[in-house]
């Protein structure tokens, strides 16, 4: 009796649980044991049963001991606790003799708070590991203290032993002095490095490397103390490859602007050589017809007078054509000319054209129109297929003999117009057919035909400002065949 009561005494006075277990009864327990099983008298825990607390296998090694002889090495164990939380608990076991009676002194020392600080460390390291950027902790000393999985592919280290209790210049040796000074800096005055751009070894073996965004702030106790620092790399190599990419481009339209700077500067220089070129000749007529009709008029019949003004008034259409024609061109440069869309009957406009191209022409000349399909009310812009219309007419007019028609035929369908214009004139050779709608462009059979070389270009424009296309079909002799397709809604 004494020694039971000595017993609890001392039991009593440790911090952990303990308890004698006698086959699969307890003898005795302290309060600690009490507190563990969530039990408020030791009468209480008596009535459980040894294999309802404590696990199957330590419970059958505990029956299974040589008497007196063998102590249980401590593990740890998963309590089957009913009245209480889940508790984890290191158990441990030794023999004592108690009177004439042989027991198990089981100690249990409660590492519930350890375990749950373990599982949330394995959360945590799950968490960073899903991270998919390079990511670390480091001490005061500016040791790796965790590296997440990202980090330890970024530097070829599967391990993370090997980079766990390193130092960065203990792995990559004195390659980067300026980071360690950051680093020493940031851990003396808390100053965080954000986006630093660096090019960092990324696999130890073969020396490659890769560019990263690189972050690094302090890391405080609850005493706002400096203990560390975190580090997030962000892989930017796809970033710089845009950006070089970028780069690259502006300098490439850059170049554009100056070159095509450099060469609207030039065509304007042709423009007014062939300008003061080709105004000499309607210059001349008016002033020749202007001189007889001031100086001669006396001696000139009325039919003869009469020609004159025509002739002055012919070449100062033809001169306001050009001139027309110049700004026209000059605004497509500049990308000045707007598409209008407007509902039109395209049989009236176009009745309009071959009656106005037959007025700019000679009289004898004869434009044959045909129209095929329907509808007849469109929509588009009357105005650029005006324009498109008025040129081709005009120049197969001007490259036909007087004697040979000029075919002109309207094809309309479902959403799209038609416009085909046939001459039998000088037609264009296959060396000059790449260049037509080029500005100022004239072909080399032309000779001294009159024109600017300007109006396929604004043909072209046109066409193209209504999303339409052009081809043209030809050979030097044998004329010309221009095949226009607008879109007509």
């Amino acid at each position: 009796m004494i020694v039971n009561e000595m017993l609890h005494a001392a039991l009593d006075s440790i911090y952990c649980a303990a308890f004698a277990v006698h086959g699969d009864d307890i003898c005795f327990a302290n309060s600690a044991a009490l507190s563990l099983f969530g039990v408020s008298s030791p009468d209480d825990l008596r009535s459980l049963a040894v294999s309802d607390l404590i696990p199957s296998n330590f419970h059958d090694a505990l029956q299974g001991w040589p008497s007196q002889t063998l102590s249980l090495a401590p593990c740890e164990v998963k309590l089957n606790v009913q009245l209480n939380s889940e508790v984890w608990v290191q158990l441990s076991a030794q023999p004592l003799m108690l009177e004439d009676m042989a027991v198990s002194l089981v100690t249990a020392i409660d590492i519930t708070r350890q375990k749950q600080a373990e599982t949330q460390a394995y959360i945590l390291q799950q968490v960073i590991d899903a991270v998919p950027d390079p990511l670390y902790t480091k001490d005061r000393d500016l040791s790796f203290s965790s590296v997440n999985r990202a980090m330890r592919r970024s530097v070829g280290m599967d391990e993370p032993d090997k980079l766990i209790g390193h130092t960065a210049s203990e792995i990559y040796g004195s390659k980067f002095p300026l980071v360690y000074d950051m680093e020493q800096r940031l851990m003396q005055t808390g100053e965080p490095l954000l986006n630093r751009e660096m090019c960092i070894e990324s696999q130890m073996q073969s020396g490659e490397s890769a560019w990263y965004s690189v972050n690094k702030m302090p890391l405080y106790d609850v005493d706002d103390r400096i203990i560390g620092m975190i580090g997030v790399h962000h892989d930017i190599e796809e970033v710089r490859r845009l950006r070089a990419a970028l780069l690259d481009e502006e300098q490439r339209r850059a170049d554009f602007e100056i070159e095509k700077s450099s060469e609207l500067n030039e065509f304007k220089k042709h423009i007014m050589v062939r300008v003061s070129h080709e105004f000499r000749t309607p210059l001349t007529v008016i002033s020749t017809a202007g001189y007889l009709l001031e100086n001669h008029t006396n001696r000139l019949t009325d039919e003869r007078r009469d020609f004159y003004f025509r002739q002055i008034d012919t070449q100062i259409g033809h001169m306001t054509d050009m001139l027309d024609e110049l700004a026209l061109v000059m605004r497509g440069l500049h990308n000045h000319l707007e598409f209008k869309p407007t509902t039109f009957n395209v049989i009236d406009l176009c009745n309009r054209v071959v009656e106005e191209a037959g007025l700019r022409g000679n009289s004898e000349r004869q434009i044959e129109f045909t129209v095929e399909g329907q509808p007849s009310i469109v929509t588009g812009d009357a105005k650029q297929m005006w324009r498109i219309l008025m040129n081709l007419l005009d120049n197969a007019l001007r490259f036909s003999p007087l004697t040979k028609p000029v075919y002109f035929n309207l094809l309309l369908g479902a959403g799209v117009v038609t416009l085909q214009i046939r001459d039998e004139g000088i037609g264009i050779s296959a060396q000059d057919l790449p260049h037509i709608f080029e500005p100022l462009y004239r072909g080399s059979n032309i000779n001294e035909v009159f024109g600017l070389g300007i109006g396929l270009s604004i043909v072209k424009d046109a066409v193209d400002l209504c999303d339409g296309t052009i081809s043209v079909e030809s050979a030097p002799g044998l004329g010309s065949t221009f095949t226009v397709r607008l879109p007509a809604g």
